[in-house]
C-alpha cells in the first residue's frame, strides 16, 4: 500500500529481535544451576525518514546458583555490545558515535567513541578515535583510549565484489602506549563462485626492560576460500596462526612471561559439501590445531548426512559422526536427529539421540589401561509460533554417564519485528 512504499521511498526501516531464555540444569550429582538470558538487537534505519540511524545490542545474564551464600562471586552481568548513532548526510561520509564495530576492520573488535569515513569513488578512508572496552567487565573504559585511521578500497560489479582495508591503530593505558598495529583485511568474490578472506595483525611496538622497541610481530594471521562446483558441490579451505596478544602496560608484571612463551596456535581447517540429488546432503570436514612447536595437536574429523524428504515417514533425518583427538583424551559421538512440522506453519519437533565415548590417554585405571566414559543424550525440542514473529520454544534433555541421570530444560520466547515486511 502507499504506507509501504513511503517506507521504500526514504529509507526508513526498524527491524530487530527480542529475547527471554531459561537454562536449567538438574544433576543427580551435584546442586542444580539455573540462569536466564535476555537479549535485545535492534536496528533502525533512517529514523523518520532522516540522515540518523542506530544500532544496538544488549545481553543481561543472571544467575542463580544453589546455596547462593556459598558463592559470593557476581551473579548479574549486563553487556553492550553495540549501542551508536549513525548520521550519513550521503552516501558517500558517515559519522558514527557510540560502540560499534566497524565493518570496514572487524579484527578491531567494538570501540566506544567517535568513527568516520570518507569515500572517493572506489576509494574510502576512516578516522577512529575513542576507547576499547574494559578487559574485565566489558564496559565503558575511558582509561583505555586508542586511535587511529584506515584507508581502503572496495568494488562491487557483477562479477567482482572486493573490500580492502589496511589501517594503524595505537591503544593506551591510563597514558602509556598499551599496544600499537597495523592491521589489514581484504574480501574479494568472484563470479558469485570464489569467494576469498583474509587479514592479518602486526604489532609494531613492545616495552622490555622499560625500553620501547618497534621489532614487528605477526600476532594474526587468517586466510579462507570457498568455492562453488556448480548448484551442488562447494569446498572450504582456512588457515590461521595467532600468537597471545600483548598489552604492555595491562599486563606489565607478566611480559617476560608472555614473551619467553610466544608459540603460535596455527589451524587449518577443510570441509566439503555435497548434494548429489535435491533431498540428501552431505558434508565431511577435518580440522587440526597445533602449536608452532608441534604441541597442544588436536585433530578433529566430522561427518554428516541430511535427507530433507522421507518416503512414508516424511520429516527431516540427519546423521552426524565426530572423532576428535587431542594429546589428553579421543571423544567419539554419533548423533541422529529427526525434526518435522506437527502443525503447519504452528509447531516443528525435534527429537534426538547421542551417544559420545571419552577415552583419556593420561587418566590410567589400576591395570594400566586408558580410563573410558561413555555418554549417551535423549532429547526434544519443540517451537510454537504464538504469532506469525512470536515464537515459543522448550527443549528437554537426559544425559546419562555411568549411575549419573542429568536433565537439562531450556524455555525462550523470542520475538521479531521488521517495519518493512
Amino acid at each position: 500500500g502507499p504506507a509501504a512504499e513511503k517506507v521504500r521511498d526514504n529509507g526508513e526501516r526498524y527491524r530487530g529481535r527480542l529475547s527471554a531464555t531459561s537454562y536449567s540444569t538438574i544433576p543427580s550429582a551435584r546442586e542444580n544451576d539455573h540462569r536466564v538470558m535476555y537479549r535485545l538487537s535492534a536496528n533502525a534505519d533512517r529514523i523518520g525518514g532522516s540522515k540518523f540511524s542506530a544500532e544496538t545490542y544488549l545481553n543481561y545474564r543472571q544467575l542463580f546458583p544453589a546455596g547462593e551464600s556459598k558463592y559470593p562471586q557476581r551473579t548479574e552481568f549486563f553487556n553492550v555490545y553495540s549501542l551508536a548513532v549513525n548520521y550519513a548526510p550521503d552516501s558517500t561520509f558517515s559519522i558514527t558515535l557510540g560502540r560499534r564495530v566497524n565493518n570496514s576492520a572487524s579484527s578491531l573488535g567494538a570501540i566506544d567513541g567517535l568513527q568516520v569515513e570518507k569515500h572517493f569513488g572506489g576509494f574510502f578512508t576512516g578516522v577512529i578515535a575513542g576507547s576499547r572496552p574494559d578487559i574485565i567487565d566489558y564496559g565503558l573504559n575511558v582509561g583505555l583510549l586508542e586511535y587511529g585511521g584506515y584507508l581502503g578500497y572496495a568494488r562491487s560489479a557483477e562479477k567482482l565484489d572486493t573490500r580492502t582495508t589496511l589501517g594503524l591503530l595505537q591503544q593506551t593505558n591510563a597514558g602509556p602506549v598499551d599496544r600499537r598495529y597495523a592491521y589489514f583485511q581484504h574480501s574479494s568474490t568472484f563470479w558469485n563462485d570464489l569467494n576469498i578472506f583474509g587479514s592479518f595483525e602486526l604489532d609494531l611496538y613492545g616495552l622490555v626492560d622499560g625500553a620501547p622497541t618497534t621489532k614487528a610481530r605477526l600476532t594474526n594471521f587468517y586466510l579462507s576460500s570457498r568455492y562453488r562446483f556448480g548448484k551442488r558441490v562447494d569446498l572450504f579451505a582456512s588457515y590461521d596462526a595467532r600468537r597471545r596478544i600483548v598489552y604492555y602496560e595491562t599486563y606489565r608484571s607478566d611480559i617476560e612471561i608472555l614473551l619467553d612463551d610466544d608459540d603460535a596456535m596455527q589451524g587449518a581447517r577443510l570441509r566439503l559439501n555435497v548434494r548429489p540429488i535435491k533431498d540428501i546432503s552431505l558434508s565431511a570436514s577435518y580440522s587440526k590445531r597445533f602449536e608452532s612447536d608441534g604441541g597442544n595437536r588436536s585433530d578433529n574429523i566430522n561427518g554428516y548426512i541430511t535427507f530433507s524428504k522421507v518416503p512414508a515417514i516424511g520429516g527431516r533425518w540427519s546423521v552426524q559422526v565426530n572423532r576428535n583427538t587431542s594429546s589428553y583424551v579421543r571423544s567419539d559421538v554419533l548423533s541422529v536427529r529427526h525434526s518435522r512440522m506437527l502443525v503447519k506453519k504452528r509447531m516443528n519437533a525435534s527429537v534426538y539421540f547421542r551417544m559420545a565415548n571419552y577415552r583419556y590417554s593420561t587418566l590410567l585405571d589400576v591395570e594400566g589401561v586408558p580410563m573410558e566414559r561413555h555418554q549417551k543424550f535423549y532429547g526434544v525440542d519443540l517451537s510454537y509460533n504464538i504469532l506469525p514473529k512470536l515464537v515459543f520454544s522448550v527443549l528437554g534433555e537426559l544425559s546419562t554417564m555411568g549411575d549419573e541421570q542429568n536433565y537439562r530444560v531450556n524455555v525462550s520466547i523470542t520475538k521479531r519485528f521488521d517495519s518493512k515486511r
